[in-house]
């Protein structure tokens, strides 16, 4: 008797989402139990994929709260890495390119009241506050919020965002720096922004893109991978206008997709087309099983294997 998946599309809810392929097992499952990776399914919908099974409460609040940023995933149990910090500052360096570049000061001048969901330790924030923005936030990791508390003097809440956590006062701007992926209701997440913002305000949000595989990007704390289609219709259904979408960084492998949307409906071009299930599957096979592939041949033949894969590379398959 043939039991059937009870896959549902966290960003669409779409319950017809096809498997598409299964991630090693890391770091990641490993601090909360698990003895695999995370699996996903990609939706014909919205063409986002969702990861299933998923945690439960218990192991959601246990991750976040405890192992995400522990020494079981390569991090510290007491503070905040020097690393981990000299990491943040590049990137969210970078992040603000891609900020200008979608005319984030045009529609939310400095001044601009901005509240981030899941603020960690505080960089990306101080990056607002250095360019004459008020900041709040709020990060359920207690000693991370503590960090954007004492050493930034940043707003910064410890918790989750939700009806008992709120902004003091109504943001102009609500910042979601790869925080999407890990919400078990991401399209209600964005519903609950757009009710906060009302008819004005922005959302400025970044999320990993499914449509350049990066075998980091899919782990159990992502249940959700997006298209550009995934987020484009995402966004339109909580309420927003999609001011513009671009690939995120680094240019070399732009593996998350930066979007900037207004509250409100204003004039948008039709929803981008979005990967179907083989294009998925056969980007995907090539990141997470040709390098292990590889490293197998090159055991078993040796010497043999580079002028063995120089041939096979001048083979006519599929020209």
């Amino acid at each position: 008797m043939s039991s059937v998946v009870p896959v549902t599309c966290l960003i669409c809810g779409d319950a017809r989402p096809i498997k598409v392929f299964s991630a090693p097992h890391d770091k990641w499952s490993r601090a909360i139990g698990w003895k695999h990776g995370a699996t996903y399914f990609h939706c014909r919908s919205c063409t986002g994929l969702t990861q299933w099974p998923r945690m439960t409460e218990d192991e959601y609040v246990r991750f976040y709260e405890v192992a995400q940023r522990s020494e079981a995933t390569g991090f510290s149990d007491d503070g905040v890495p020097e690393f981990h910090l000299e990491h943040k500052r590049v990137t969210a360096a970078l992040k603000w390119e891609f900020f200008e570049e979608l005319g984030l000061g045009e529609h939310v001048p400095a001044g601009s009241r901005v509240f981030e969901i899941g603020a960690a330790e505080g960089t990306l924030l101080t990056f607002f506050r250095d360019h004459g923005y008020e900041v709040a936030g709020v990060e359920p990791l207690a000693r991370y919020a503590e960090h954007a508390r004492s050493h930034f003097g940043l707003d910064v809440e410890t918790g989750y965002f939700g009806i008992h956590s709120q902004p003091a006062a109504t943001p102009d701007l609500v910042v979601l720096d790869n925080v999407l992926e890990h919400l078990p209701e991401p399209t209600e997440t964005l519903r609950g922004i757009k009710n906060l913002l009302g008819d004005r305000g922005a959302v400025l949000v970044l999320v990993p893109n499914v449509e350049t595989p990066v075998v980091s990007n899919a782990n159990v704390a992502h249940n959700t991978l997006w298209s550009r289609r995934s987020l484009e219709a995402a966004l339109r259904d909580a309420g927003f206008s999609v001011m513009g979408i671009v690939p995120g960084r680094p240019a070399r492998q732009p593996h998350e997709w930066v979007a900037l949307a207004l509250a409100g409906h204003h004039p948008a071009p039709a929803l981008a087309d979005g990967p179907t299930v083989w294009e998925v599957r056969r980007a995907w096979f090539g990141a997470l099983h040709l390098p292990a592939v590889k490293d197998r041949a090159r055991k078993w033949l040796g010497p043999v294997y580079r002028p063995a894969a120089a041939a096979a590379r001048r083979l006519p398959i599929g020209r």
